[in-house]
């Protein structure tokens, strides 16, 4: 029953702590998502867009070039 106890005490600022040093600020959006998270997944998919003009710009002048 001691250990129950202890555990209880001690697991809530474990938690604190640990979440501390993963960085999870504990900030949710409505979707239960991290905020970090879905800018850094909006950012990755513009990046994906650019790429994918560069290479349709490319694929293009390659083309136009042989014409």
């Amino acid at each position: 029953m001691t250990s129950f106890i202890v555990k209880q005490m001690v697991g809530g600022k474990l938690n604190e702590v640990t979440s501390g040093l993963t960085g999870d600020s504990g900030e949710k959006t409505e979707t239960g998502e991290d905020p970090e998270v879905i800018a850094a997944r909006k950012e990755q998919e513009e990046r994906r867009k650019v790429s994918f003009r560069v290479v349709l710009i490319i694929s293009s002048w390659h083309v136009a070039k042989e014409l």
